[in-house]
């Protein structure tokens, strides 16, 4: 987050969020304006908000820019967002076509982080960064890129 800019204006969208990891450390750590989650399946967005009512139980502070949304991330309207993190490991490289189209709707100077796989549109976004970062579930590349 750090290296994409993430400062006090971020309005920062996590694609396919799941648990809600990503979102509510993007919160805790960082003064943003909001952080959003997407997630298809309803079990996930439960245990999301879950964890954030666990999470306001252990320490004090203010989660009203945090919101969770049950719903089809190709569906969805993320075009306010200028930090949009996809986790695409297990993303089909049709779905990833398919975010890159539907990110062409994002401001100039937005940034995508993608893991593992990479945006193919040269004309629209510009590839910041590619490095390897260690996760729970193994190794992954992190790539970074700014919608042009």
């Amino acid at each position: 987050l750090e290296k994409a800019g993430i400062n006090k204006e971020t309005i920062f969208y996590d694609l396919g969020s799941g648990t809600g990891k990503a979102v509510i450390l993007a919160a805790l750590i960082y003064e943003i304006k909001k952080s959003m989650g997407i997630e298809y399946l309803e079990s996930l967005v439960n245990a999301s908000n879950d964890a954030l009512s666990q999470i306001k139980k252990i320490i004090n502070f203010n989660s009203e820019n945090i919101n969770f949304i049950k719903g089809d991330i190709f569906e969805s309207d993320f075009s306010d967002g200028n930090i949009i993190f996809m986790n695409s490991t297990c993303f089909s490289d049709e779905q990833l076509k398919r975010l890159s189209e539907l990110s062409l709707n994002l401001k100039q100077g937005s940034k995508l982080i993608v893991l593992t796989k990479k945006i193919e549109d040269n004309q629209n976004f510009q590839m910041l960064s590619e490095d390897q970062y260690s996760f729970s579930w193994g190794f992954a590349t992190v790539r970074i890129y700014e919608r042009i």
